[in-house]
């Protein structure tokens, strides 16, 4: 496994919901690595952000949401895309058509 150094796994508990679990994993050597971070339990029972995602593209689940980060207008400013799984897709359409 990477040593700690490289590969961040913070994790963030909520009272009564499910632990959020924030991963970077640009210096993630082999996608099996993933598994010793966590990852399994954050699918499971958590909440997943993914930095580099697709360093472990064949392991994400097939229902998932996608968000796409773009720099904005101003240096601060960035512009989110969102999209996903068929389910997710359904689902961010609805939201944006009301």
């Amino acid at each position: 496994m990477p040593s700690p150094t490289f590969t961040l796994v913070q994790t963030y508990a909520c009272d009564g919901r499910p632990t959020v679990w924030h991963f970077d994993l640009y210096r993630l050597e082999r996608a099996e690595d993933a598994f010793e971070l966590g990852i399994e339990d954050a699918f499971a029972d958590g909440i997943a952000l993914i930095e580099w995602p697709e360093r472990i593209a064949g392991l994400l689940p097939k229902e998932r949401l996608e968000i796409g980060l773009a720099p904005g207008d101003r240096p601060e400013a960035r512009i989110a895309r969102l999209g996903g799984s068929p389910r997710w897709q359904a689902w961010l359409d609805g939201v944006a058509h009301g």
